[in-house]
């Protein structure tokens, strides 16, 4: 895709060597800039005004680096002076709190003060941040995504008055990291055609790069203080940015005609509706990332192709949903027959395999995996005397 010849590159350049894949260190980079700009950077797009805040989730296999990027991004947030990030702990309602005392007033140069309400949350497991899918939780995030009114009425105690909490200008942002497996566990029936999940990132990728332990790290200490100056820089700009006429009219056709090439698995149908949003704050991202308040048609392309890259990876979560589940579970199971025939060179019961699959499946799915464990060819059924017990056979693979 390119350099970025901005900000993004240099982060990219200071995570050289890191165990995180190069998507994943882009799309730290990318929300760094993004939880930079907090509501002080603008837009005007579909008569209103655009923020750049995301919420972005880095989706992979144990060990593929998501936290190493999660935790730099965290570190870069903490430079900046009075913003606002989110503790390690972020549950649901320890969020909403953070954000009441997440306020902001800065001074323009007109001298006006620009108020509103902005958290910042790094959190290395998504089930920190969410322990549970709750419908109505997730209805806020989708306000706050659009960086709008948040408000809270709580009761009181004793007297019955109760407190409401009212925030007309609030935001937060998110990064995150987690599994398959996880997700797919997380996830209800349906979760899919809500608006929540179309205004997440999924960043996805299943590349694990082997790091040697003993191996030291270059000293980057002048790496890293040029990304916190950079940053810093970022984080003073203030104002409206402006789309040129040629940038204006990129966008005008990606939204009228679809932006090709777009997903096409039907699970990301609702996504594809937010697809201009998503290119917009990418193309904000991108021009805030060398320091300019106009929007080029180079900052726009350069949008694109990154959407594009990551929404071709998209195409695979749901497969990967699925293995990290049914596929790690007869993994698992196959391991714990193999382990017992080589011990006692004998078949093993089948209550044994199931057992092992129901520690890790519900009931209804257990028969059907068992079949297709032998069907692939991974095990054996052996009928016991008078064919009434049966006995499995664990068959040597690749």
């Amino acid at each position: 895709m390119g350099t970025y010849g901005s900000w993004i590159d240099e982060f990219i350049a200071y995570t050289d060597g890191s165990p995180s894949s190069m998507l994943y260190r882009k799309w730290g980079a990318i929300a760094a800039v993004a939880g930079a700009m907090e509501r002080k950077l603008h837009v005007e797009a579909f008569d209103e005004d655009y923020f750049a805040g995301m919420f972005t989730i880095l989706l992979g296999p144990p060990g593929a680096g998501k936290s190493f990027v999660v935790k730099i991004v965290e570190k870069l947030w903490l430079e900046l002076k009075d913003y606002h990030v989110g503790s390690k702990d972020s549950t649901g309602s320890a969020l909403l709190d953070q954000l009441t005392l997440a306020r902001r007033n800065i001074v323009l140069p007109t001298q006006r003060v620009l108020e509103y309400n902005c958290l910042l949350v790094a959190v290395t497991e998504l089930g920190t941040l969410f322990p549970g899918y709750d419908a109505g939780y997730m209805a806020i995030l989708t306000d706050l995504w659009d960086a709008g009114r948040y408000t809270q009425s709580r009761r009181g105690k004793g007297s019955g008055d109760g407190v409401k909490i009212e925030i007309p200008k609030a935001q937060v942002q998110y990064l995150t990291g987690t599994t398959p497996d996880w997700l797919a566990k997380f996830l209800p029936e349906g979760a899919w055609d809500q608006g929540f999940l179309a205004r997440n990132m999924i960043v996805y990728d299943d590349i694990i790069i082997p790091k040697s332990p003993f191996r030291k790290t270059p000293n980057k200490k002048e790496l890293w203080e040029s990304l916190v100056k950079g940053l810093t820089k970022i984080s003073e700009m203030q104002g409206e940015m402006h789309f040129t006429d040629e940038t204006a009219e990129f966008g005008d056709d990606f939204s009228l005609n679809g932006g090709e090439p777009a997903p096409i698995h039907p699970r990301l149908q609702h996504y594809k509706t937010r697809r201009p949003a998503h290119l917009i704050k990418l193309s904000m991202v991108m021009a805030a990332a060398r320091g300019s308040m106009t929007i080029t048609i180079e900052d726009m392309i350069l949008a694109f192709n990154t959407l594009i890259e990551v929404e071709s990876n998209m195409e695979h979560i749901f497969k990967a949903m699925k293995s990290g589940g049914a596929i790690q579970a007869m993994e698992e199971a196959y391991h714990t027959v193999w382990i017992l025939y080589k011990k006692d060179n004998k078949p093993v019961r089948e209550g044994i395999l199931v057992e092992s699959l129901a520690e890790r499946m519900p009931p209804f799915a257990i028969e059907t995996t068992v079949r297709t464990m032998i069907q692939c060819g991974w095990i054996k059924l052996e009928l016991g005397i008078g064919g009434t017990v049966r006995f499995y056979t664990p068959l040597k693979r690749g």
